[in-house]
This record gives structure tokens, sequence and C-alpha cells, in this order.
């Protein structure tokens, strides 16, 4: 109860000053993938018509060495709302890949909602060491991607992944066909928490991101993902 509660809050206070959202995954749908080294890239497809845009969500995640134990990321199992990436002693590269059903599309959405948000926005609940995300859109015809990376120990974060500052394309935000999120570890015991992935209008207030930052605190360093 205040794990989900504290996730609540999260999503509450992030929302705040946003004009407008489009939810592309509250990371409340079931999912777990492990892989180990020198077998590959592991991955499985969750399907969600509610909480998950285009219903489909596939994730992959390849341990990349040099430990033996597996890397792993889980949705939604033992913390609710939450995707937690986990690695003991190996450097891990993961994929969350939002493209329709069985990879038909999404039928190009306007992830700009009619001209009204211009940024994507991807929640980090918690991590110890800094982990790049790259972001990477399709509008079918054209590919763009950003890359930022979560601040060392970060607690209660908001990533912004802002339309303008994208490099490729130039892909059209108001008819998307793929969302990626890839998810590269810079050290050996790199941990990672999300909560909710969309898109938003404004940063939310300094008074917010204080509030939520110090809700949060106690939840980062309670799920601390060890093995």
């Amino acid at each position: 109860m205040f794990k989900t509660t504290l996730s609540v809050i999260a999503f509450s206070a992030l929302m705040l000053g946003s004009a407008q959202a489009l939810t592309i995954d509250t990371f409340n749908t079931n999912q777990s993938v492990v892989d180990g080294i020198g077998g590959g890239a592991s991955s499985s497809v969750a399907s969600d018509a509610t909480n998950i845009l285009g219903t489909d969500r596939t994730v992959s995640i390849e341990q990349l060495g040099p430990g033996n134990t597996p890397s792993e990321i889980n949705i939604n199992t033992g913390t609710a709302g939450i995707l937690t990436l986990g690695n003991t002693d190996a450097f891990s590269v993961s994929n969350i890949t939002y493209n329709g059903i069985a990879g038909a599309g999404l039928g190009g959405v306007d992830v700009t909602e009619g001209g009204n948000d211009d940024r994507f926005t991807l929640f980090v609940v918690f991590g110890d060491f800094p982990t790049d995300i790259e972001l990477t859109v399709s509008d079918g015809a054209n590919t763009a991607s950003l890359q930022l990376s979560s601040p060392a120990f970060a607690i209660g974060t908001p990533l912004f992944f802002e339309y303008a500052s994208f490099i490729g394309g130039p892909v059209d935000f108001t008819t998307i066909d793929m969302i990626n999120i890839q998810l590269t570890t810079t050290t050996t015991v790199s941990d990672l928490q999300l909560d909710f992935f969309g898109t938003t209008s404004e940063i939310p207030e300094p008074a917010v991101l204080a509030i939520l930052g110090l809700g949060l605190t106690g939840l980062g360093f309670a799920r601390r993902f060890r093995r």
C-alpha cells in the first residue's frame, strides 16, 4: 500500500501544471525479462489496451558483461506501477518499444495533442548511477532520437525530451508510428526505476518538485535493487 500510494503521488505531482498529457505507459502492466551473458537479448511482449499506448509493449534486455548474475527488467512485479532495471555485476542495454499490436504501428498518434504538448516526460523514481536514456520516434517515413542521462543518485527526477531537440528526421510529431526507449547502463551495478511515460507541455513548478522529492526519498532507497 505504501509503495502504491507514493507511485500515485509521483504521477499526480508530475502532471500538476501541465496543460495536456498523453499517457504512453503507466507501467501498471506486468512484465519481466531476464538475460544472462552470452545468449543475446531476451525479450517479451505485454498487452494492455488501457495502460499502454498501442496496446503492445515489447521489452528486451541484453547483458553485456562482465559479470555472471543476470540483468533484468521488472515492470509492476514486486513494485506496483514501476519499471525496475537491475544490474548486479554487469552492463546491460534494454529497449522498451511501442509500435502497435504485433508491430503493426501506432497508426499515426499525435503526441503534440493538437499542438498543446512539446515534450516527452519520463519520470525517474530512483537511480544510483547514471544510465543513458535514448528516446527514438518514427512517423513511418523518418526517425529521430534524443539521448539524456539520468543523474547520479537520482530521486524523484522528471526527464524532459523536447521534440525540438530530437536529432534526425525530420519527424512529424503529429503522426507518430513508433516510440522506443533505450536504457544503456554506464556502470556494472546500475539500478534504475521509472514511473510514468507520457507527454507534457510545462515543467512542474519548483515547489511541486521539492514536495515530490521529499515524498519519494524513502521510496527510492527502500526499492534499491541488489542480489
